[in-house]
């Protein structure tokens, strides 16, 4: 089953940054990767939560998106991505959450009666 990476951060440095944005996609390609989310516009609708740089990242697997994440060829660019980031406050730059919607434990609450 699928699994997707999601990543919000807001660059403090856009010049800098496009290293990161030229080398990324081939890595995300190499190891099956695709982009469903670039940085699209947001509206807060509830809350007072407001995304800025939201990246959300499909691969075939929770595996395979460790293995990227994890990757020689990524390593660098994850650098480029800690530096160069500024976290939102819950410091989501630096933790990319990889979520499995085949683990039956992700499961909506409300659902799950």
């Amino acid at each position: 089953m699928s699994a997707y990476v999601l990543n919000q951060v807001e660059v403090t440095d856009p010049v800098a940054m496009q290293v990161y944005i030229r080398g990324v996609a081939a890595t995300v390609a190499a190891y099956g990767g695709e982009y469903l989310v670039r940085n699209g516009a947001t509206e807060t609708v509830e809350g007072d939560c407001v995304p800025k740089g939201l990246i959300i990242l499909k691969f075939a697997s929770v595996a395979r998106a460790k293995e990227w994440l994890n990757s020689p060829e990524y390593a660098p660019l994850k650098q480029i991505r800690h530096i160069l980031c500024h976290a939102q406050p819950d410091d989501y730059c630096r933790r990319c959450p990889v979520i499995d919607l085949a683990d039956p434990s992700h499961a909506h609450r409300a659902t799950n009666m």
